[in-house]
């Protein structure tokens, strides 16, 4: 693509997978080869990100990181029973935020692992685009509270990016699949990884200037497909 400049991406910074996006003249489009990168980092001197990391993941279970989303903006406290579920070691970090235990007693934060994902992207979509790319806006569960949006700011702070706005999940699946052609009042339920959310949406304005109203949301952030995973895990063992 040619004639693009200071682009603005779209992110879904996702539990277990992520993905980058663009939404130019001829519609929105997913950016790079493959559509998903997992939400997977490996510790380490290598950095591996991705399809290589979850690969691999059996060869190096406590320095390979996934579902960091669910850290992101909680303390140590609140995270508590289910840290033993992550397979890595989850510690206490600064101002007694969680975090996750490196190779050589070395604390990474969750922000950190988020940087890493987003450099990924980011530097897919430059790959596809053919510019360099620095502003994005990066979905979030509806139910992310403000320590929660504001790690993902920082995040993308720390991969270079400027977040210039957070949208919430739902209201995202909903104008994705085609839902802002016409006014009226939607239902969005949004099981990911980590998070389950329900939102009641309403579409309003003219053509020109419609515009989705939240009405209500409601949601657990402790409740996903990794709970599910653990769920089944406790009932067969």
């Amino acid at each position: 693509m040619t004639g693009l400049a200071d682009p603005i991406i779209g992110i879904d910074l996702g539990t277990t997978h992520s993905l980058v996006a663009f939404c130019g003249e001829e519609g929105p489009r997913i950016l790079g080869g493959e559509a998903l990168v997992p939400s997977v980092v490996r510790l380490g001197e290598d950095g591996v990100v991705g399809e290589p990391a979850r690969k691999t993941a059996v060869l190096y279970p406590e320095r390979t990181v996934h579902s960091a989303k669910r850290l992101l903006g909680r303390t140590f406290e609140e995270v508590g029973a289910e840290s033993n579920r992550f397979g890595f070691p989850v510690v206490e970090g600064p101002q007694g935020m969680a975090a996750i235990g490196g190779p050589g007693g070395h604390v990474v934060t969750p922000e950190e692992i988020a940087a890493k994902i987003l450099v990924v992207l980011r530097e897919r979509a430059e790959a596809d685009l053919g510019v360099s790319v620095s502003r994005v806006v990066v979905t979030v569960p509806a139910w992310f509270d403000d320590a929660q949006r504001q790690s993902v700011r920082d995040a993308g702070r720390l991969a270079g990016l400027e977040v210039l706005r957070l949208v919430n999940e739902p209201t995202a699946a909903a104008l994705a699949y085609g839902l802002g052609k016409n006014n009226g009042t939607v239902l969005v339920f949004d099981l990911g990884g980590g998070t389950f959310d329900a939102s009641v949406l309403q579409l309003v304005g003219a053509e020109e200037e419609r515009f989705f109203r939240v009405l209500s949301t409601k949601g657990d952030t402790q409740l996903g497909g990794d709970d599910l995973d653990a769920f089944v895990m406790d009932h067969v063992t």
